[in-house]
């Protein structure tokens, strides 16, 4: 089942780039076109999704975490922790659903 998540972890975050790169083309913003988004690490429960910036080693933040076992997407609270609720799942819609209409995880 792991490597099933891992997948659709994947296919997540072509998502959340796809994304992400509209936004920049929009907003003009080309600092960010060289910006991802990746696996950062895999823990014991969670896979951390954070957000790199292209040439800057320290420059990342965590954009979301989803669970090993469910694939269910959480939206960070700390650098090391997910928020409670869950947001969506990687197995719906590439997880579509627990973005909003941008690139970043939604509120509830």
């Amino acid at each position: 089942m792991e490597n099933k998540v891992i997948d659709a972890t994947h296919a997540f975050l072509d998502v959340i780039n796809e994304r992400f790169q509209q936004y920049c083309e929009r907003a003009n913003l080309t600092y960010c076109r060289s910006d991802y988004f990746a696996i950062d690490s895999i823990g014991r429960k969670y896979i951390k999704i954070s957000h790199f910036e292209k040439g800057n080693d320290s420059g990342r933040s965590v954009h979301s975490f989803v669970d090993k076992k469910t694939g269910d997407i959480y939206k960070a609270q700390t650098w090391k922790a997910p928020a409670k609720h869950v947001r969506g799942n990687v197995f719906c819609s590439r997880g579509k659903d627990a973005l909003n209409s941008g690139y970043m995880v939604r509120y509830l």
